[in-house]
């Protein structure tokens, strides 16, 4: 009996939740005469249509994508992210849109939007630590417009690392500036144009690339140089546990991040049949069922040699190259502390890192006429 009076509530409480929540939809105004006499308080013609909104952000959205819709204009939507402070924006906004060509809504304190009245076009903002990023939505001259103000001001971002840290997904992006180039000179080993090798990789039809060697030798740095360099976003992660998820995965093949970066990676790197449970996951990726063209993977390692790496990670087709990062000899050091105007008092040394050539021990100092270069990934 309690059973027959069971499944006969659920179907009756499914429908009062679902009236409930289109209720809640519009804002308590059912499909009925109230609904009617709601379109005709907002002055909304009958044949118009009538979108709800959860948020102040997407019933600018909304009203602006209705706009254009009724004028039949065409929409763009493009995202871009530059380097600038909370208190710089505040002033761009003031000094630019303060006037009667568009409505400011500062919604939050890190999020807001700039609706432009005369064009129906909209900048959807969000204000990080050291960068904003925005989404215009809008003509093509709009957008050209709004990039071309906001280039003319600040550094455009092309890049980011999205920074998983947690086995719930949780991530934070972090841009990366124009500074800190890798040169030639740091690299004799590679022999070629940092560059063209860069181009090279991206274009290739190979996903995995692994470097390998010991600390400050500039495996972070080389990486660094190609997401600059590509413009290219990246995935990274330092959490073991992370890596067992399946949904670091799938979130790499499906999102916007081109190259998923596996850094210290020596435990992920030995033969499965040493118990290496993790091997299979970067196969598959790297060049399995679900592998692309366009999605790289690169591994840094400070394994001592390639012999203790699972063969069927670096086979060909699947490895674009494994490069062996050393230090310079003292010639070598030499010409990149020229190249760079730094201090090159090696001593007696024989052999140098870039972590010393750039981060001079016992108090040394770089040239005063140089800015300091950094050697890191975030």
């Amino acid at each position: 009996m309690m059973d027959d009076t069971l499944g006969d509530f659920m179907p009756k409480l499914r429908r009062k939740l679902k009236k409930y929540t289109l209720n809640r939809r519009l804002k308590h105004v059912s499909f009925s005469d109230k609904y009617k006499s709601y379109k005709a308080k907002m002055n909304y013609p009958d044949n118009e249509s009538f979108i709800g909104s959860y948020s102040i952000e997407e019933h600018y959205e909304n009203k602006v994508m209705l706009q254009r819709f009724a004028e039949e204009q065409n929409t763009f939507h493009e995202k871009i992210s530059f380097m600038c402070s909370r208190a710089n924006w505040k002033k761009y906004v003031e000094s630019n849109y303060m006037n009667k060509n568009f409505n400011i809504c500062q919604i939050s304190s890190n999020n807001g939007t700039i609706h432009c009245l005369k064009t129906y076009s909209l900048v959807k903002y969000k204000i990080n630590q050291n960068h904003i990023e925005i989404d215009i939505i809008g003509s093509d001259g709009f957008i050209q417009f709004m990039k071309k103000s906001i280039a003319d001001q600040y550094e455009i971002v092309n890049a980011n690392i999205e920074w998983i840290y947690s086995t719930n997904g949780d991530s934070v992006s972090i841009p990366l500036t124009s500074d800190r180039m890798p040169v030639d000179e740091m690299y004799p080993f590679i022999n070629r144009p940092i560059q063209e090798y860069y181009d090279d990789y991206m274009n290739s039809s190979a996903s995995i690339l692994l470097l390998f060697g010991p600390p400050g030798t500039g495996k972070t740095t080389f990486i660094r140089g190609l997401l600059q360099h590509s413009s290219k976003s990246a995935m990274v992660t330092y959490d073991s546990a992370i890596l067992e998820k399946d949904f670091i995965f799938s979130s790499f093949i499906e999102g916007d991040s081109s190259i998923f970066i596996i850094e210290d990676a020596d435990l992920f790197l030995k033969s499965r049949q040493e118990g290496n449970t993790m091997m299979h996951k970067f196969l598959n990726v790297g060049d399995g069922l679900v592998s692309t063209k366009e999605k790289k993977m690169i591994f840094s390692t400070n394994l001592p040699s390639v012999r203790d790496i699972d063969p069927a990670l670096v086979r060909a087709g699947r490895c674009y190259d494994i490069v062996e990062f050393r230090n310079l000899t003292i010639d070598e050091g030499t010409k990149l502390s020229k190249k760079m105007n730094i201090d090159s008092d090696f001593g007696n040394k024989k052999e140098i890192s870039l972590a010393e050539i750039f981060h001079p021990e016992n108090g040394k100092k770089l040239s005063t006429s140089t800015k300091k270069s950094k050697v890191g990934f975030i």
